[in-house]
C-alpha cells in the first residue's frame, strides 16, 4: 500500500507522507474556491450619481452616505445597505421622496448608484393661529375654548438656504401672549462638514402666568399689561463626524423678570423674593440614532443624554444642573405591527429650586398619555412608555392639476394604536396640596395616529390615568423624542 509520495522540486526530491500530501491540496483547493467566492460577492461602488437636485447642493446628500466611491459592499448586504441609507437622505427633511438604486457597470462587481430626490417647497410663509395653553385638550375643556386665548401671527421659514441645508427661521406672535423668535443653523462650517453653528435669539411678553401649582392644577396670575418678560441669546456648536452621532455644546444668555405683584402670589417664583433671574448656562448634549425616519420611527433606536448647567456658578440669581437620559427603541413585528418602548430618566441637582425653574411632566415630550389636564412637577422622575401600533392604510395621493410639483404626491399613513405608560415622581418641595408629585403614575389609551404630508403626525386618543379618569386628546407632532 503506497503511503508516501516523491516530489520533484529545482532538482530536490521530497519525499512526503501521502495522507498529508492529499489533505494539503484539498485544503488548497478549499481556500482557493473560498477567495474566488468572496470575489464574487464582494461588489465594488465605482460611481455615484445624484439626480433630482435643483437646489440642493450633491455634497450635502453625499454626507449622509455611509459609503463613498470605492468602497465594497458584500452583495447580500446591498438591499439592506440601500434601504438604511435612503432613510438617511430623506431624514435631512429637504425630499418628499429619495429613492436609491444600484445598477451593474461593465464587469458584475462593479456598481452605479443613482439617487433620485424630490426636494421639497423650501420657502413657507404663513399665517399662524396657536392656543396660549399647553395642549388642545385644556384649552377647549377647561377654558371653554375661549378664543381670546389665542395667539396669530405668522412664521417664515427658509431652509435649504445655498442649497447647503442651512435654515433661516422667523416666528411672530401677537394675541394673548407675544414673541418673537429667530434662529439661524450652519449644519455644517468647516470643509471637512464635521462642525456646524447655530443662533437662536428669543423674546417673550405673557399677559398671564402659571404662579403656583394647586391639585397638580395650574394656577395663572393675569394683568390687562404684562406679566413678565423672557429674553434669551443662544448660540450652539454641534459635531457630527459620524452620521449617527451628533455632539452639542450650547452657551445661552438668559434674563427672565416679573412685575412686582407676581411675589405676592409666589415670594419663591424665583429665588430670594427677586422680580428677576440674570444667568448664563451651558449645556452638552450627545444623541447616537438609529431610527429609520425620525419624524415617524418604525424600526431602530435612538439614545440621548443632556446635562445642562444653568447659573455656572456665577449667578446668584441660580445654581442648578439638570440631567437627562433619554433612550428609544422601536421594532418592526410584521409589515403592519409595530412596537416601540422609551425609558427616560431625569434629576435636578440644587440645594433650591425656584418655582420657575422646576421641570414639570405635561409639556412637549415630558408628557405622560392620561394626565393631559395636570401638571406634575417633579425634581426627579423615571418615565416608561410603550406602545403598539398597527398600520391599516399606507397610500398616496396624487394631484397633477397642482401646479408646483412639491405639492403634487400627498402620502398617508394610518395607524391604530394602544399605550401604556407609567412613571415614578419624586419632589423634595412636595406639597399634599399636589398629591401626584410623590406619586407612582399610570397612563393608557387607544387612538388613530396620522402620518402624512412634510412629515406631520397627529394623532386622536382615548386615554386613563390611574384615577380611572377618561380623557380625549388631540395630540399634534408630539412625540417621546421630540
Amino acid at each position: 500500500m503506497l503511503k508516501y509520495v516523491k516530489i520533484k522540486f529545482n532538482n530536490y526530491i521530497i519525499t512526503a507522507n501521502l495522507r498529508l500530501f492529499l489533505g494539503l491540496c484539498v485544503l488548497h483547493a478549499c481556500a482557493l474556491s473560498f477567495i474566488h467566492a468572496q470575489t464574487e460577492d464582494v461588489l465594488i461602488i465605482s460611481e455615484i450619481e445624484v439626480q433630482g437636485n435643483t437646489k440642493t447642493k450633491a455634497r450635502i446628500i453625499f454626507r449622509e452616505l455611509d459609503f463613498a466611491v470605492g468602497d465594497t459592499i458584500l452583495a447580500e448586504n446591498l438591499a439592506a445597505t440601500l434601504e438604511e441609507n435612503r432613510n438617511q437622505v430623506y431624514n435631512l427633511g429637504l425630499f418628499n421622496e429619495v429613492e436609491i438604486s444600484s445598477k451593474p457597470m461593465e464587469t458584475a462587481q462593479q456598481l452605479h448608484f443613482i439617487i433620485t430626490v424630490k426636494e421639497r417647497w423650501f420657502t413657507l410663509f404663513f399665517p399662524v393661529f396657536e392656543l396660549a395653553d399647553r395642549n388642545f385638550n385644556v384649552w377647549w375643556n377647561e377654558y371653554n375654548h375661549d378664543f381670546r386665548r389665542t395667539k396669530y401671527g405668522f412664521y417664515l421659514l427658509q431652509k435649504n438656504v445655498r442649497g447647503l441645508n442651512e435654515t433661516f427661521g422667523l416666528n411672530v406672535r401677537l394675541g394673548y401672549n407675544r414673541k418673537i423668535n429667530f434662529i439661524y443653523d450652519f449644519p455644517f462650517i468647516d470643509s471637512k462638514k464635521i462642525y456646524g453653528l447655530r443662533i437662536n435669539f428669543g423674546y417673550y411678553l405673557d399677559k398671564e402666568l402659571r404662579v403656583n401649582t394647586l391639585q397638580n392644577k395650574e394656577v395663572f396670575f393675569t394683568l390687562p399689561e404684562y406679566t413678565n418678560q423672557r429674553l434669551f441669546f443662544q448660540t450652539e456648536i454641534t459635531r457630527r463626524k459620524e452620521v449617527h452621532l451628533l455632539q452639542q455644546l450650547r452657551l445661552s444668555i438668559n434674563k427672565n423678570s416679573v412685575v412686582p405683584e407676581v411675589l405676592a402670589e409666589n415670594p419663591h417664583y424665583f429665588s430670594e423674593e427677586e422680580t428677576q433671574q440674570l444667568y448664563p448656562s451651558l449645556r452638552y448634549k450627545l444623541s447616537y440614532d438609529q431610527r429609520d425616519i425620525q419624524v415617524f420611527p418604525t424600526q431602530g433606536f435612538l439614545f440621548r443624554t443632556t446635562i445642562n448647567y444653568e447659573g455656572l456658578g456665577l449667578s446668584k440669581d441660580l445654581n442648578l444642573l439638570n440631567t437627562d437620559l433619554h433612550f428609544s427603541y422601536y421594532k418592526a413585528l410584521s409589515k403592519r405591527f409595530f412596537a416601540a418602548v422609551n425609558v427616560k430618566l431625569a434629576k435636578q441637582w440644587a440645594r433650591e429650586i425656584p418655582y420657575f425653574n422646576v421641570r414639570r411632566l405635561g409639556f412637549l415630550s415630558d408628557y405622560l398619555r392620561g394626565y393631559e389636564y395636570y401638571v406634575i412637577e417633579a425634581e426627579q422622575f423615571a418615565m416608561l412608555r410603550t406602545a403598539l401600533r398597527y398600520k391599516f392604510l399606507d397610500v398616496k395621493y396624487n394631484f397633477p392639476w397642482v401646479k408646483k410639483a412639491q405639492f403634487q404626491d400627498i402620502p398617508l399613513q394610518l395607524f391604530f394604536k394602544t399605550s401604556v405608560e407609567t412613571a415614578r415622581m419624586k419632589n423634595r418641595f412636595y406639597s399634599e396640596q399636589n398629591p401626584f408629585d410623590n406619586a407612582t403614575l399610570l397612563g393608557y389609551g387607544v387612538g388613530l395616529e396620522v402620518f402624512s404630508f412634510y412629515d406631520s403626525v397627529f394623532g386622536f386618543e382615548y386615554n386613563w390615568n390611574h384615577l380611572g379618569e377618561p380623557h380625549f386628546a388631540l395630540q399634534i407632532n408630539l412625540t417621546w423624542d421630540y
